[in-house]
């Protein structure tokens, strides 16, 4: 939708233009958080809500039933005071989001060759390849020459980039069924020891939790990235 902005961004590379992306947006982010809320208020709510749960606790051990329920009371007060002071900027987030991931996606996206009576085929760097499945093994081939085969998830590199390669098999969670296929999914970071914070899942992270796709890495570097940028900008958290 709005590649045309972040294309300069391509000569990079792709762990460099993630994380790039990833700071732009969080930058974006928190101007929004930090010019459309109210900071000094923010946190005196914050404060007054701090200070109303303390005094719940002390209440309750005492066994004091009627003050408990009085300070729950205040500090729902204060709770959706924040709420509605944070939502204005929490919507306009979620529109940054929905613009500019995409154009993110659409340049590591992973490639999907869709199986039907065994065979597929994918076009990878103007590469063909040929997709053969014998019982729970698949073949990957390319001008007549088998390139790799595999019967779980692999990574292999093809052209310049590292892919994981996955085998999914037809069927159905929930209202989404999907075909089968097998899926390349394209490696762009990796980190010297596991990372067991993000499910196992292609555009994530791979199995071994040290190779991560373009989402798994966005969300990553965006942890410690939203703290200082929070902490630069003087947002109250």
């Amino acid at each position: 939708m709005l590649e045309f902005l972040f294309s300069p961004l391509l000569v990079l590379e792709p762990v460099l233009a993630v994380t790039i992306f990833a700071v732009v947006i969080l930058i974006l982010i928190n101007l929004c958080y930090r010019f459309l809320v109210n900071q000094q208020e923010s946190k005196q709510i914050k404060e007054k809500v701090k200070e109303l749960n303390k005094q719940m606790k002390e209440e309750q051990k005492k066994g004091n039933k009627d003050r408990v329920n009085e300070l729950m009371k205040e500090t729902m007060i204060g709770q959706n005071k924040l709420m509605r002071m944070t939502m204005k900027p929490m919507l306009v987030s979620f529109v940054l989001v929905i613009l500019f991931l995409p154009s993110l996606s659409s340049n590591y996206a992973d490639h999907i060759a869709a199986i039907e009576q065994n065979t597929g085929n994918i076009t990878i760097d103007n590469e063909l390849y040929l997709i053969h499945l014998e019982n729970d093994k698949v073949n990957v081939t390319k001008g007549g020459l088998t390139v790799f085969s595999f019967t779980s998830a692999i990574t292999e590199k093809i052209g310049n980039n590292e892919y994981l390669i996955s085998h999914e098999k037809q069927g159905c969670m929930l209202f989404f069924c999907n075909q089968e296929r097998i899926k390349f999914s394209r490696i762009i970071a990796k980190t010297p020891v596991p990372v067991p914070v993000f499910p196992s899942m292609s555009s994530i992270i791979t199995v071994n939790k040290k190779e991560f796709g373009w989402l798994g890495w966005y969300f990553l570097i965006s942890i410690p990235f939203a703290i200082l940028i929070r902490k630069m900008l003087k947002i109250s958290t």
